[in-house]
């Protein structure tokens, strides 16, 4: 296939808006509608439709601006130089011009969720992760390299203010054991977020990037990722349980078990060497994607196996 060729420059535009992940983040947002919404006719409405394509919208331009503002770096990191290829395949303007094309869509889209709705927490979330999500990415902030605020970032971002888009979405108020499974869910994320970062580990640490790896080292940060699945576990488990399904629970157990057992077997396998262990992330860094997608589709599946017992 001719370089720069149409088909060529769609992949790149899904690179640049990290549309590998859409699976896993439209997986955990329709959970807690599901999970929220009293009858299956509750989610056949033009506001879940619409807070559906926000936060697809939302998602895609998250990623984007991240490829965006991380191009210096990640032309150095061996299993990202994809992303600034992809910029350079598209052009850096014609990105500055999707940036600015979707904040507007999606800004737009969420007041008009606030209109129709009335309810008014639906654009303040988003507007808080839109924030962050800048933040995160931008100097002079740039909290990625600021040590706890790259944590307290990613854990708002990507996996505790997008369930809560999903739940306010459907219901007034908040529900203490679907609060836990908020918590659990993002605290599971986070954790697999935080292995998947140690294999960025000598780069960040050249570039002085701050990162929680950076700052504790691999095999703590890893030890620190099982303790948050684990701690995410219990928390998913004390929530659901409150749903009283029990074929949910044990699809919950697995799913996060999946990715715990292969956390604990990869360290086991580095003998507890920082330089081992990130050798052998970056080696496996494909497969904690699929850790991410079984714990999220886990739940998904639990919230609809809810669902089903709830109507039937």
């Amino acid at each position: 296939m001719k370089k720069g060729s149409k088909w060529e420059k769609i992949k790149a535009y899904l690179a640049i808006n990290r549309f590998e992940f859409t699976p896993v983040s439209e997986g955990i947002i329709i959970s807690f509608m599901v999970l929220g919404a009293a009858t299956w006719k509750e989610l056949v409405t033009w506001p879940v439709l619409l807070t559906f394509l926000t936060y697809n919208v939302a998602t895609y331009w998250g990623g984007a601006i991240n490829v965006y503002f991380d191009y210096e770096f990640d032309r150095k990191s061996p299993t990202k130089k994809r992303l600034p290829e992809a910029i350079d395949l598209v052009g850096k303007k014609k990105v500055r011009n999707m940036l600015v094309a979707e904040a507007v869509l999606f800004l737009a889209m969420g007041g008009v969720l606030a209109y129709i709705t009335g309810k008014f927490i639906l654009p303040l979330l988003l507007l808080a992760g839109t924030f962050f999500t800048i933040a995160y990415s931008v100097e002079p902030l740039r909290f990625k390299k600021r040590g706890f605020l790259n944590s307290l970032s990613l854990f708002l971002i990507i996996m505790f203010l997008p369930p809560l888009f999903g739940w306010y979405t459907v219901r007034e108020t908040m529900q203490a054991p679907a609060f836990l499974m908020f918590l659990g869910l993002a605290l599971v994320q986070y954790g697999n977020g935080l292995y998947y970062t140690t294999a960025d580990y000598t780069e960040d640490k050249n570039d002085n990037i701050r990162t929680p790896s950076v700052l504790m080292g691999v095999i703590r940060s890893v030890r620190v990722s099982m303790l948050l699945v684990l701690a995410g576990f219990l928390c998913l488990l004390a929530g659901y349980s409150h749903y009283g399904n029990a074929i949910g629970l044990v699809v919950i157990a697995a799913g996060q078990a999946f990715g715990f057992y292969g956390m604990a077997v990869l360290l086991y396998a580095a003998h507890k060497d920082d330089a081992e262990m990130e050798r052998i992330i970056k080696k496996n860094e494909m497969i904690i994607p699929a850790w991410v997608a079984v714990s999220a589709f886990s739940v998904l599946i639990a919230c609809l196996l809810r669902g089903w017992v709830s109507v039937w």
